[in-house]
């Protein structure tokens, strides 16, 4: 099996490790060589989003680095890379050699951050928002079905992946709304009368009340539908990241309900 460029590994752990619950999590339960691809591509994928979520670059050169990123991915062929861009490089060469389609959940990957970027300033329909989180879920799946080839992975329904997004959207929606990121939909805004001028304002609150109890619904399907697949290391990964999202949601539950007296 062939094993991966030192240096770009212990780089790419570097990023990884600074996730203590993802790190550990693909340590326990992947392979060797699988927690290292995984190591590689995380480290790429953080790297980019950082760039075009942050405000160094302009908008034009953002899109040049998203079609850069779309042609490595396409080629793997890149000039004059940057060291984050050799850890994708690795990774693709890694999926080549050993006959893996990593190239299909990568571009996922590289489409969803596009799309996050293009919506900037907009408010998205529901749909729009749907899409967007069922690319962000299936890409981390069909990464997932590919390395490890388990077929139970395929039983599993979005409801696991579609709680830890939106609990993502509630844990962050302070700085995403200062940045221009919307994650709520112009349906939400009519129905709920939403002032999208200020999100302090007491028109929020039954939104986002109705959004944490909608997201432990879905974490609640998700478990379940974890455990209708039987045991297997791959199902402990998600179950195990399933842990981090609950606790992610009962601290959302403790500060809106402390905000609310």
């Amino acid at each position: 099996m062939k094993q991966f460029d030192v240096t770009l590994t212990n780089y790419a752990y570097g990023i990884l490790n600074q996730h203590p619950m993802t790190s550990l999590m693909v340590r326990i339960f992947l392979p060797k060589v699988d927690h290292q691809f995984f190591a590689l591509i995380y480290s790429y994928f953080r790297w980019l989003d950082d760039q075009v979520d942050g405000d160094e670059l302009t908008t034009v050169e953002k899109e040049k680095l998203l079609a850069r990123a779309y042609s490595t991915i396409y080629t793997s062929k890149v000039n004059a890379p940057q060291f984050p861009e050799k850890c994708l490089l690795e990774s693709l060469s890694y999926g080549d050699k050993n006959n893996l389609p990593v190239r299909f959940p990568i571009k996922q990957m590289a489409t969803a951050i596009e799309m996050d970027m293009k919506r900037i300033g907009e408010i998205p329909t529901k749909e729009q928002l749907r899409q967007l989180c069922l690319l962000r879920v299936c890409s981390y799946l069909n990464m997932l079905k590919i390395l490890t080839k388990d077929g139970s992975l395929m039983e599993i329904p979005p409801d696991y992946g579609i709680a830890c997004d939106e609990i993502h959207i509630l844990r962050d929606i302070d700085e995403d709304f200062s940045r221009g990121i919307f994650n709520f939909s112009i349906e939400d805004v009519n129905k709920y009368r939403l002032n999208i001028n200020r999100l302090n304002h007491p028109s929020w609150q039954p939104w986002i009340h109705y959004k944490i109890k909608n997201a432990g619904v879905l974490l609640k399907s998700g478990y379940l539908s974890l455990l209708k697949t039987g045991p297997s290391r791959y199902t402990g990964m998600c179950l195990l990241n399933l842990s981090k999202y609950w606790k992610c949601w009962l601290d959302l539950k403790a500060k809106y309900r402390s905000d609310n007296k």
